[in-house]
């Protein structure tokens, strides 16, 4: 979408696109128990609905924070609620925001994903270890 005049190439990428965002959205979600697991070995005790709210809570206002950003770039660029005709500047504006700005938070998901901590070996020796406690 950021570079004019193809749109032949827009509905493959489209839905290919869609079926890379899947993951950014259930990846975090299926980390959220074995984080969980992990500060229960190492504490003791488990805070499973503190993790789930701190979660949701910082899930919800970033969706908050992007959607009032947005809003704010779009002023920026002179946008103009109810006109058919915008000026250029919101084209840009728009293309940026659904091309660049995504493959960078999606840059930074990835690096934060391969840093993650907590490799499949321990995953299982924590689920192993949490089955004999309980």
């Amino acid at each position: 979408m950021f570079l004019p005049g193809l749109l032949y190439a827009l509905l493959p990428l489209s839905a290919f696109g869609g079926l890379l965002f899947a993951p950014f959205i259930l990846i975090p979600w299926s980390m959220l128990p074995d984080v969980i697991d992990d500060y229960t070995l190492e504490r003791g005790d488990s805070k499973e609905s503190l993790f789930f709210g701190v979660f949701s809570f910082f899930t919800n206002t970033g969706k908050a924070v992007s959607q009032g950003l947005t809003a704010f770039a779009l002023k920026l660029s002179h946008y103009k609620t109810g006109r058919c005709s915008q000026p250029e500047s919101v084209s840009l504006t728009l293309r940026v925001l659904i091309s660049i700005c995504p493959a960078v938070y999606s840059a930074f998901g990835l690096l934060a994903l391969w840093l993650y901590p907590i490799t499949e070996h321990g995953r299982i020796a924590t689920n192993r270890f949490l089955e004999k406690i309980r």
